[in-house]
């Protein structure tokens, strides 16, 4: 199950998980990551036919995922920041902020699911939030009307212009022990091309029905996540290129110095192959290995003359002399 959310700045793909920790650390793509997603409540319905939807995301300092919630503590942010939709199911909806609490992860009455109804979660919210803007006698009728009819209701709440659902947005608040601050909002069932900045590039409806309208290049492109600015296919283009620019570039680079120092010690060791100057263990050495170690060493010179990249085999004589012929090349260095 995959949705679009945008508000404010947060501008996520929605996911679900099996329960309610699983993309806490993991992306959208299941893969570990220290910020992970932003998920719908287990609880849920993953198609958003319940009334009340809880969504979770994390508080990132610098403003990802859900750390801008923080700022609607702030009243005369809050009223000029109401405005977001959601793209779920096929439909489109636009997100009317209503109401911020300060809460914490235990509060019943903010995270179970079937804890109230739909009106008495309203008288809640209004009676707990620190700031909250009081919804019309047509709004919480629209919102008893889903609760007990479900999406049969859809299009006739579109056309009416009432909510279908109430949506609390969830992160973390250090200001309390397992502090929240929750962002509520109603979901307004529109039509694609009454949303400001989309289907103006060619788009159509087809016979006024949501479901049918042909979204345009716009609006695949805005419904790419903000963490992938250049599109993910050009995204994932650029991770190849770094990757082959290291293997034929880079790395190659980082072992020349290493093979150039190799191929002057393996020189200075197969002029010393005379056997002057030796004795002990170390002439036994030269007189049992010499001419074996002088061709070794003239084949790995040659190698490493060959280039940096052919040269596949740079180590080999090292691994299979005996203590003896290690102390003859340490004793050169």
């Amino acid at each position: 199950m995959l949705h679009k959310a945008a508000f404010c700045r947060i501008d996520y793909p929605v996911v679900q998980g099996s329960d309610d920790l699983e993309y806490a650390s993991k992306d959208v793509f299941g893969k570990t990551c220290i910020t992970g997603a932003v998920y719908l409540k287990t609880d849920n319905s993953e198609d958003l036919s319940d009334p009340y939807n809880v969504i979770f995301g994390h508080h990132m300092d610098n403003g990802a995922m859900f750390g801008d919630l923080e700022k609607y503590k702030n009243e005369e942010y809050f009223n000029s920041h109401l405005d977001g939709w959601l793209y779920a199911g096929g439909r489109y909806y636009r997100l009317d902020a209503f109401a911020v609490m300060m809460t914490d992860a235990y509060d019943e009455n903010v995270y179970s699911i079937d804890a109230l109804t739909i009106d008495e979660r309203i008288d809640y919210i209004s009676a707990n939030s620190l700031i909250y803007r009081q919804l019309s006698d047509s709004d919480r009728k629209a919102l008893e009307l889903f609760e007990s009819e479900g999406v049969t209701v859809l299009d006739q709440l579109q056309k009416s212009g009432d909510p279908a659902m109430v949506l609390a947005l969830s992160t973390c608040e250090s200001a309390i022990t397992n502090g929240r601050i929750v962002v509520f909002c109603m979901a307004i069932p529109v039509n694609a091309k009454d949303l400001p900045g989309f289907n103006n590039n060619g788009g159509e409806n087809v016979g006024n029905d949501p479901k049918n309208v042909t979204e345009s290049p716009n609006i695949i492109d805005r419904l790419t996540a903000i963490g992938h600015p250049f599109g993910s296919d050009k995204w994932a283009f650029l991770n190849i290129v770094c990757v082959f620019y290291c293997i034929f570039v880079t790395l190659p680079f980082t072992k020349t110095k290493v093979k150039f120092k190799q191929g002057r010690a393996a020189k200075k060791v197969k002029d010393l192959y005379s056997g002057y100057g030796y004795s002990g263990a170390d002439a036994m050495a030269i007189i049992r290995y010499g001419n074996k170690i002088k061709d070794r060493l003239r084949s790995f010179c040659i190698r490493i003359n060959t280039g940096t990249i052919l040269n596949s085999y740079q180590g080999e004589y090292m691994s299979q002399y005996s203590w003896a012929e290690y102390s003859i090349f340490k004793r050169n260095k």
